[in-house]
């Protein structure tokens, strides 16, 4: 993955932007616990590369976060 954004020229081949629209604030919330339950099942989407700055090697980080 981050050898994918490293090599990307523009955006980042990793991140999709979209809007969303509810009909109601209950939609919404069954909604994200739905994602959260996605989220919270694979470790992939909790990961992150930290190399800016880093005197070290890149560092690799999978904690388990809420997304709200």
């Amino acid at each position: 993955m981050l050898f994918h954004h490293l090599l990307a020229s523009r955006g980042d081949p990793y991140l999709l932007v979209s809007q969303m629209a509810f009909a109601d604030r209950g939609l919404l919330e069954r909604y994200l616990a739905a994602v959260q339950q996605v989220v919270d099942r694979h470790d992939i989407l909790r990961t992150a590369f930290v190399w800016e700055g880093c005197r070290a090697r890149p560092r690799w980080s999978g904690g388990k976060r809420r997304c709200r």
